[in-house]
């Protein structure tokens, strides 16, 4: 006969089904389970989970992921798979939400701006609403509104321009001409740090862009390619704000100037120190300032940890991955800043001073 605790059996020392409260393991009933099995109580067993997992109901089907781990389809994943995100409250992998924008409207009436400085021109302008707001790393929004300029209102259209929130337009001039304000980022919905224009003309952070582009190598409004090279000899609008930003010193719209302290904070590169951007700078400054053991720096769309304590930073989701960084003076020899090299390679040719213009942005642009 089988022992007490066990329901069936082949002999009196090997079961093969136990009874309600125990769990079969090498052939015998156990009230727990060895380290690295979970009890299974629907089988009444003993079961080994696949790597990464915490709690599973056989094998190849996960219930609960180990920390850190995001579960998607009864798997734990150190990234979530293409298609899909990471929820890092719930831990786990949401499908991508796309934006989606209705129609374009009607042309509205012409309205003259006294800005213009050619007689009777005017403004047209027409709207598209969004349909559907698209999840964090989903496909962002394109412009919701364009403009056409007018040779007078009521007359024949002269020219055609379609600026984005992030496009800088001169009238009169290429659509890739400067502004001297600073430009509005259509992915982090802040000021621009380090903007830099890709060939269709839209302007971007540097680290906004070179996040996107893990993800998509087109462009986030209008959805153009975006080189292969783009990310290693980028189109900086402003080259002067990239040396003043390893001086220390902050050129943004009305800062006017002032210098952001004799410090500044850094990460290890394979050849050297990296410099971060001025506002993650800001950020690791006021947490440091505050004796915080730690803080969360987001970069080029990825949510970073910042230990203080042992100065290593390392990815939310990917501990075992560490990159050194310090706080140290400003004048320190140094690579570049947030990935921008402050000598950039002397082959191929060196990127033009200002004024950029790409030869694709000349003339009036037709509108989609």
């Amino acid at each position: 006969g089988c022992k007490e605790d066990c329901a069936s059996c082949f002999s009196e020392n090997f079961c093969t089904h136990c009874h309600p409260g125990h769990f079969l393991f090498q052939g015998k009933c156990e009230n727990n389970c060895p380290n690295g099995l979970t009890a299974n109580a629907a089988l009444r067993e003993c079961t080994e989970c696949s790597t990464g997992c915490e709690m599973c109901v056989r094998r190849n089907m996960c219930v609960r992921c180990k920390a850190d781990l995001y579960f998607h389809q009864g798997q734990c994943h150190l990234t979530c798979p293409r298609g899909f995100e990471p929820d890092v409250q719930l831990l786990q992998c949401n499908p991508q939400v796309h934006c989606e924008v209705g129609e374009w409207t009607d042309w509205g009436p012409c309205v003259r701006r006294r800005s213009m400085r050619t007689y009777r021109r005017g403004e047209e302008m027409r709207t598209r609403k969004v349909l559907r707001s698209p999840s964090v790393y989903g496909d962002p929004c394109p412009h919701g509104s364009e403009v056409k300029n007018m040779a007078g209102c009521g007359e024949g259209d002269c020219s055609v321009n379609a600026p984005a929130p992030t496009k800088l337009i001169e009238e009169g001039g290429d659509t890739c001409a400067t502004d001297p304000s600073t430009p509005e980022c259509a992915i982090c919905l802040q000021s621009c740090i380090h903007p830099v224009s890709l060939p269709c003309c839209h302007v971007f952070c540097f680290l906004c862009v070179k996040g996107a582009s893990w993800h998509s190598k087109r462009c986030a409004l209008c959805r153009q390619e975006i080189p292969e090279d783009f990310l290693e000899r980028p189109v900086l609008l402003s080259p002067e704000e990239l040396k003043a930003a390893a001086a220390g010193v902050s050129r943004g719209v009305g800062t006017g100037g002032a210098s952001l302290g004799d410090f500044a904070w850094y990460y290890e590169g394979r050849n050297g120190w990296w410099q971060y951007d001025e506002r993650t700078s800001r950020e690791l400054e006021e947490a440091f300032s505050k004796g915080r053991k730690s803080t969360e720096m987001l970069i080029a769309g990825f949510l970073y940890v910042a230990d203080l304590e042992n100065m290593v930073q390392y990815r939310r989701n990917e501990h075992s991955r560490r990159r050194k960084m310090k706080r140290d003076v400003v004048d320190i020899p140094k690579k570049g800043v947030a990935g921008l090299r402050l000598d950039p390679d002397p082959e191929p040719a060196p990127i033009p001073a200002l004024p950029v213009r790409h030869p694709s942005c000349h003339g009036p642009r037709q509108l989609s």
